[in-house]
């Protein structure tokens, strides 16, 4: 089986439609680890649902006001401590930072179906470590917020950092050597991952989102909510909502497209 996975998109609605056009429709389910944003669940999942395939979710931080009984899609469902099958593989998620109390019930709960551990998935937006401890021989921990690409093992567990999506990267015009904040723009930098199953297991691969713009040259500071630069323009709609706007340092260079 095939599955899509990403993190962290913070009401953009232009990162998920580049990403939208990157990919095919040959995936047998979406794995999203929250953050969509209080603006735009309604288009987000609408745009998902063109990949033709169950969306499994939780929410992030940036999603603590949208409801959990709420029905986005009718292919798109919520995993807070629950669980789904598909295909073999078992979908299990939290959106929230569970107590330890709280692990071991929802996996003796799962236990108790049957479920094997090693082809599961565990769903949330914050990493909980050890949690191998409390699904022994889990498959997979997939989680996001910390916007960094990363992954380990611990006791047969791999844990995959998705990283972000929304990494908007702020760029000065080639020509201009001597530049201002006002002469920036931003284009889209962020990354997603492609999980297959196997025999052995899963495996991961991570995808950034292609950003080589010649006539652009990435600065040192993030100026976020500022316009796109043209080639990316095409990804946004004018009903879209508007960007926080907001400075910060870039601490590490964009990843290049895989």
């Amino acid at each position: 089986m095939r599955f899509l996975a990403f993190s962290d998109v913070h009401n953009n609605l232009a990162c998920v439609r580049k990403m939208r056009a990157q990919q095919e429709n040959d995936f047998d389910a979406i794995l999203f680890g929250g953050d969509i944003g209080r603006k735009i669940p309604e288009k987000f999942f609408g745009i998902l649902a063109s990949f033709d395939c169950p969306i499994f979710y939780v929410y992030g931080n940036w999603d603590i006001d949208l409801p959990m009984d709420a029905t986005y899609h009718p292919r798109a469902q919520i995993l807070h401590r629950s669980f789904v099958s598909l295909g073999g593989i078992t979908f299990a998620g939290f959106s929230d930072k569970p107590d330890g109390a709280a692990r071991r019930r929802f996996a003796g709960a799962l236990r108790k179906t049957g479920a094997d551990f090693s082809r599961t998935i565990l769903l949330c937006h914050y990493e909980l470590r050890g949690i191998e401890k409390d699904f022994p021989g889990l498959g997979l921990h997939l989680f996001g917020h910390t916007h960094v690409m990363e992954r380990h093992e611990a006791k047969g567990t791999q844990y995959v950092n998705l990283g972000v999506l929304d990494r908007q990267i702020s760029a000065r015009p080639k020509e201009k050597t001597a530049w201002v904040k006002e002469d920036c723009r931003n284009y889209i930098a962020g990354n997603y991952a492609i999980i297959e199953t196997g025999d052995s297991g899963f495996g991961v691969c991570y995808v950034g989102l292609p950003h080589e713009f010649p006539d652009w040259v990435p600065v040192e500071r993030s100026y976020r909510g500022i316009e796109w630069i043209p080639e990316e323009a095409k990804w946004s709609d004018p009903a879209d909502p508007r960007l926080p706007r907001f400075e910060v340092a870039c601490l590490a260079p964009a990843p290049a497209a895989i």
